[in-house]
């Protein structure tokens, strides 16, 4: 769906996809928070299947939507290629390194940060037997770093 966002506003509002998961977690630790684990462990884990048109809605509009307008225009460009025989340069991937180095190492950055903040420190909590997600404060520093990621997402994505 991203593709269909203007380019300059493609990196800002692509990050939103980001900001439903992280903030999708935040809710269900301050969710369980407020019930209690007892409560969130018999019933309130239910609360998030309230939420299921919403995915059914976004599949169907997945599917719905056409293709864009450059990714049909480079599929009848890779036909008339194969028909011809491919005669553009190959680039290696030294070369690419070589040129887009910044954003390279940008992206790089960026996948880092949001496994170390979001997903090691969520499996963590998650999964460690010796650690009671509610009375943690390791949720706490979890939920700052998550909501400071947010943020850095949107100004560089921006």
């Amino acid at each position: 769906m991203a593709e269909y966002f203007p380019d300059r506003q493609r990196g800002f509002l692509g990050s939103f996809l980001e900001f439903g998961s992280i903030s999708g977690f935040m809710l269900m630790v301050l969710l369980e928070n407020i019930m209690g684990s007892a409560h969130f462990l018999s019933w309130g884990w239910r609360i998030f299947f309230l939420a299921a048109p919403l995915g059914l809605l976004g599949l169907y509009l997945r599917h719905a939507a056409e293709e864009t307008p450059v990714f049909q225009q480079q599929g009848e460009m890779m036909k008339v290629d194969q028909e011809q025989g491919d005669n553009r340069p190959q680039v290696s991937f030294q070369q690419i390194v070589v040129r887009f180095w910044r954003v390279l190492l940008v992206s790089i950055g960026l996948v880092l940060t949001t496994n170390v903040t979001n997903a090691i420190p969520k499996e963590s909590i998650l999964y460690s037997p010796d650690i009671e997600p509610s009375a943690s404060t390791s949720v706490a520093t979890y939920n700052s770093g998550s909501l400071t990621l947010l943020f850095i997402k949107f100004f560089i994505g921006n």
